[in-house]
């Protein structure tokens, strides 16, 4: 790890991480977290260029703490399925994202934890001690799921979290949100819309299979999102649960017409060319507006439904749009909330 003060990661755990590791594609399948705070999942077991350019062999990201299984090892790779992150055209299944991740990212774990606290900030700090002044242990990145203990005792602004190789830390509980944190359909679709934007204020580049909040200082690991890295992040962030990439996010939707779009829908689109493959997916901000993670030329930008796709949203009286370039369709997960 060559810049692990990008991430401010405490190093005492990568002497340990790849504890009894899985050793040829004959063993048992283990149990595995992601030790670092961010690990990309490759789709064969080789390292990518340190650039966001397009890459076909980078798949997705997983952060720290998320859980895999574990099934081979090979040259410093192991093969793992993904289980917090859903997919269906990989296996033509609905299932586990499989793929490669460097063994030095990884650590083995009797039982996977249980975790019920997300990160809600762009990177937070977990601290060796309950002060904005005491030592980082490791800075996650929004969208991280925790194994949280809150207390309401001597430290009522911070909860106690378990750490990946088996010690604990503190984070600060504003930068959190737990799962029994009751909220409502409109907190929710605005949440959802407050998380998109945190990228849009940092500015954040666009990159081909990321799923991490952008890291500017980071050399040595690739940050960002493409489309629906975007949507996974900040759907799950408000307790919404999608699976990873834009065609499945698509199936897994309630199709509704445009006019029925609310703030937080999500808006499909598929070439001409290839019409029965969602290639690319928008959130709706409202108010006639989208945020997206466009393209590498533009990142994370936000603009006007018109503007973006030639008509006004409320001239489409169906719910499908069909423009010289694409077809549009609109879906949600948000209906029964």
């Amino acid at each position: 790890m060559k810049n692990c003060k990008a991430f401010g990661i405490c190093l005492l755990y990568s002497a340990t991480m790849a504890a009894n590791p899985v050793s040829g594609a004959g063993a048992e399948p283990k149990k595995m977290v992601v030790a670092v705070p961010v690990a990309d999942l490759r789709r064969q077991p080789a390292p990518g260029q340190n650039n966001r350019r397009q890459d076909m062999n980078q798949e997705t990201q997983l952060l720290y703490g998320e859980k895999v299984i574990a099934y081979e090892e090979k040259g410093g790779w192991i093969r793992v399925e993904a289980i917090e992150q859903e997919q269906f055209k990989k296996t033509k299944k609905w299932g586990p994202y499989p793929g490669w991740i460097k063994k030095e990212f990884l650590r083995e774990v009797a039982e996977f934890p249980r975790t019920n606290a997300v990160v809600a900030e762009g990177y937070a700090g977990v601290m060796s001690e309950p002060s904005p002044r005491a030592k980082v242990l490791v800075r996650v990145s929004l969208g991280t799921r925790l194994a949280a203990s809150p207390d309401a005792g001597k430290f009522p602004q911070w909860i106690r979290v378990e750490l990946a190789y088996g010690s604990q830390g503190w984070i600060d509980k504003r930068q959190v949100r737990l799962d029994d944190e009751t909220q409502s359909a409109d907190q929710i679709r605005n949440s959802i819309i407050e998380k998109a934007k945190f990228f849009l204020k940092a500015k954040a580049p666009y990159f081909w299979g990321g799923r991490s909040f952008y890291d500017e200082t980071s050399e040595s690991q690739r940050t960002s999102v493409d489309c629906s890295g975007l949507v996974h992040l900040a759907y799950g962030i408000g307790g919404v649960r999608v699976p990873r990439d834009a065609h499945e996010q698509f199936l897994k939707s309630e199709k509704i017409r445009a006019n029925d779009l609310k703030t937080g829908d999500l808006i499909f689109l598929a070439l001409r060319k290839n019409p029965k493959e969602v290639s690319h997916v928008m959130i709706y901000q409202g108010n006639g507006m989208v945020i997206e993670a466009a393209s590498a030329e533009s990142g994370v930008k936000e603009s006007a439904f018109k503007d973006r796709l030639g008509v006004p949203l409320e001239s489409i009286k169906g719910d499908t749009l069909e423009t010289k370039s694409w077809i549009v369709t609109f879906g949600t997960y948000l209906k029964e909330r």
